[in-house]
């Protein structure tokens, strides 16, 4: 195997999960085979701080093109979209305030590029209060197997919901319209930037959700309005020794959608 680039790409996804902000980060690479038989991709090893986080090495085995097993037969081109949407929700069957998140990714074939991607229409999530989420302005897009094709990819949009009821919820369909055009370089997602090309306006949907909202269980404390999760409430002052009659400055932090004393 040989590294196109030494230089890795780096993938980093935000999400709110429990009212707390995760981040994840992807360090990808690229390789090509140059001749069959068995490959190695050895293991990846990561510092944080005191800590060595590694990955288990990768083993491949390389064909021969004439020869390469009938599973591995590129499907029928005319069969694979060059453009489609996939949406995404975690968790699945939320309860009714707990927050779940829709993801939108949008998938185009090797040698297109896509770029300007709007909603068409309207978009209704009824039966949920609903918050957007960062994503990147001027996503890179990342390569990808999907029905034995290769796709690049990116996120469209990430939405926090929030159930307001229980029992079955629907979420229309998500229409985008999206510039496309042929790049020069197939394997250059972003070649059209330097040199590009005649383009025409493409629609997409994705489908429609249907989501089912658990009820609460019962037994809840007194006092309790809405809030499903973790939360955490802190509170502080600075600074901590102060002249008799002075005022200190303090602060509290109070978690999204908690009811907190004021």
């Amino acid at each position: 195997m040989a590294l196109v680039y030494p230089t890795p790409t780096v993938h980093r996804r935000y999400s709110l999960i429990g009212g707390r902000i995760q981040q994840r980060i992807r360090y990808s690479w690229r390789f090509r085979p140059v001749r069959p038989g068995k490959a190695r991709i050895g293991a990846f090893r990561l510092q944080v701080g005191d800590q060595t986080l590694a990955t288990e090495p990768i083993e491949l085995t390389v064909y021969d093109a004439p020869t390469a097993p009938p599973a591995e037969v590129a499907p029928d081109a005319s069969a694979v979209p060059d453009l489609f949407i996939e949406a995404t929700l975690q968790p699945t069957r939320p309860y009714e305030g707990q927050q779940t998140v829709l993801e939108y990714r949008l998938f185009f074939r090797e040698g297109l590029q896509v770029w300007r991607s709007r909603l068409v229409g309207s978009w209704e999530t009824e039966g949920f209060w609903r918050e957007e989420l960062e994503v990147e302005d001027r996503p890179l897009p990342e390569r990808v197997l999907r029905n034995g094709a290769p796709y690049y990819t990116f996120v469209l949009q990430r939405i926090a919901l929030f159930p307001t009821r229980s029992g079955t919820l629907r979420i229309d369909p998500l229409t985008i319209e999206s510039e496309v055009s042929l790049q020069p370089d197939p394997l250059d997602p972003f070649a059209t930037l330097l040199r590009p090309g005649p383009s025409e306006p493409q629609r997409v949907t994705a489908p429609a959700l249907t989501v089912t909202v658990q009820p609460l269980p019962d037994g809840a404390p007194p006092g309790f309005v809405d809030a499903v999760g973790r939360f955490r409430m802190e509170a502080e002052t600075s600074p901590t020794e102060v002249a008799s009659g002075s005022r200190s400055p303090s602060r509290s932090v109070c978690p999204a959608r908690a009811t907190c004393p004021r």
